[in-house]
Order: structure tokens, then C-alpha cells, then sequence
């Protein structure tokens, strides 16, 4: 089960900073650079308003909890709405310990936030949304899932609160979402999988016919397109294990690529995909 489990991975504290724990040999060679978690990628592409002078980072993650790491590189003031697109809530609420922590991270550093994601986030994926709410990296928060059950919330955050909206109806999600200001996407392509276990995942798992995720994330659909002026970034979890593989993962990556970027994603010439081009 994602959710509801790993109490003792939220509860461990490591009594010593990220970067002392985790300084090996290789910090004493005069590394400098940014490190970003295990098996995360981006591209960086003109932004869909067409603005000559904006751009918009897709970051694509293995596990869903190192999302933090863009979230928090985009942050703005106020802070970004998040659309989360999962067949999990992935709405676990940080615990005592766990608001500790946060409250230690020092957001500016990239490098320790990536550490903080890779080691101090609970590793069954279901915590990363309202840890980073509860730091205000996130404001609202917008959920399409086929996990549990649809509901509204008040969430209480470190400065204030913010609002939990979870749907199951695409149609309610795309009226909901479309009258935000400032935008980030977020998609767990375990979302366009059909599954008869009650948490997803294998046995029995089939991917959801290509219509219906054309329907969805069409660029010249209402939803991408009413969100695209306002994005401040996408973020892209392939979690192969709730996908039933790697192989499965990278077929509906493959399908997200071709339908928004053209199938361009990583290379030098990524590009939103223009609606002219929309069979």
C-alpha cells in the first residue's frame, strides 16, 4: 500500500546534517556543482505563452518525491498552484518529526535539497505535496487521481493554510484548475493505467487507451491549453513499479512526448508542442 505505510521511515531522524552524512571522498576533490537526485533529467524549452522571453523546465523523475527538488527550484512568491495528474492522492501529512526537518532544510541550497528529497522524504512517494505546501513552495493544491475518494480540505501550513481540491471527474478537474494564476503540472504516468488492485499497481494492470490520455494532455485541449499561460514548470514521474514495469513506464512516456513535446524531450531541440500541430 503507498499510502498509510512507512511510519518508521517518517519518524527516523538522522541527528546530523545532509551534508556531513553524506560528504565522502568524492567532496574532498573540489566538486562544486549542483548534485540532483538518482534519475532525474530536465529539458528546457520556450515556454507555450510564446513570450520571447520566458522559458519553461520539464523535469522527469523516476520517484515522485524528488519533484520536491524542481518544485522548490521554481518557487514564487506567492506561491505556485500545483495540478498533480496520479492515480494516487500522494497526499500523506507531514508528521512532527517530519515538520522538524522541513523547518532545518535550507531551501536556497539545491544540494541539500536534493539530499533531503533522496533521504529524508518518505520513500514510498506519498509524502513529497504537503511537505513542500507546508513550506510554502506550493500554494493550492489540485488533484486528479482514481485513489480513494474525492473531497476538499483546508491543509495547514508552517505560515498559514492551503486549499485541497480532489477530483475524479476530468471534467470537474479541468473547470476547477482553469481559474488558478500561477501553475505547476505535475504528472504520474501511473495515472493512465487501469488497475483492479485498490491501491494500483500489478496484478491485472492495463494502460489506459492513447484516446484517453489525448483527451487529457492535448496541448489544444481545454485543460493544457488553459493552463499553459500560466506554468512555471512540469514535472514528469515515470514510477515504473505502480506502471507494472519499466517497459510499461517508458510506453507512456513515449505517448506524453509524442502528444505534448513532439518527441523531443531531452534533446537539444525539446519543444512545447505547437496546436497547429495537433492531428
Amino acid at each position: 500500500m503507498k499510502n498509510g505505510q512507512g511510519q518508521k521511515y517518517r519518524e527516523a531522524a538522522m541527528g546530523e546534517s545532509l551534508r556531513q552524512r553524506y560528504a565522502g571522498p568524492w567532496a574532498k576533490q573540489g566538486w562544486s556543482g549542483r548534485i540532483s537526485p538518482p534519475g532525474t533529467y530536465s529539458s528546457v524549452l520556450k515556454h507555450p505563452s510564446r513570450r520571447s522571453d520566458e522559458i519553461l523546465e520539464v523535469g522527469i523523475v523516476h520517484e515522485h518525491r524528488f519533484a520536491f527538488t524542481f518544485w522548490n527550484q521554481w518557487r514564487t512568491s506567492p506561491p505556485s498552484a500545483l495540478v498533480s495528474i496520479d492515480w494516487h492522492q500522494d497526499l500523506q501529512h507531514p508528521s512532527e518529526s517530519e515538520q522538524q526537518r522541513l523547518l532545518a532544510l535550507d531551501t536556497s541550497d539545491e544540494t541539500e535539497v536534493a539530499l533531503f528529497a533522496w533521504t529524508q522524504l518518505n520513500p514510498l512517494n506519498d509524502g513529497q505535496i504537503l511537505a513542500a505546501a507546508w513550506l510554502g513552495i506550493l500554494g493550492d493544491i489540485f488533484v486528479l487521481c482514481k485513489h480513494n475518494k474525492p473531497e476538499e480540505f483546508e491543509f495547514q501550513t508552517r505560515d498559514g493554510c492551503c486549499s485541497v481540491k480532489i477530483c475524479h471527474d476530468p471534467s470537474k478537474f479541468v473547470a476547477a484548475v482553469t481559474k488558478t494564476s500561477a501553475v505547476i503540472l505535475d504528472i504520474d504516468l501511473d495515472y493512465f493505467t487501469d488497475s483492479p488492485a485498490h491501491d494500483g499497481g500489478p496484478p491485472g494492470l492495463t494502460l489506459t487507451p492513447k484516446a484517453e490520455m489525448k483527451a487529457l494532455l492535448d496541448p489544444a485541449g481545454q485543460l493544457i491549453s488553459g493552463l499553459a499561460p500560466m506554468l512555471k514548470g512540469v514535472t514528469i514521474a515515470l514510477e515504473p513499479e505502480f506502471c507494472g514495469g519499466i517497459r510499461n513506464a517508458h510506453r507512456l512516456f513515449g505517448r506524453l512526448n509524442s502528444l505534448m513535446f513532439g518527441n523531443t524531450l531531452l534533446s537539444e531541440k525539446a519543444r512545447w508542442l505547437e496546436k497547429r500541430a495537433i492531428e
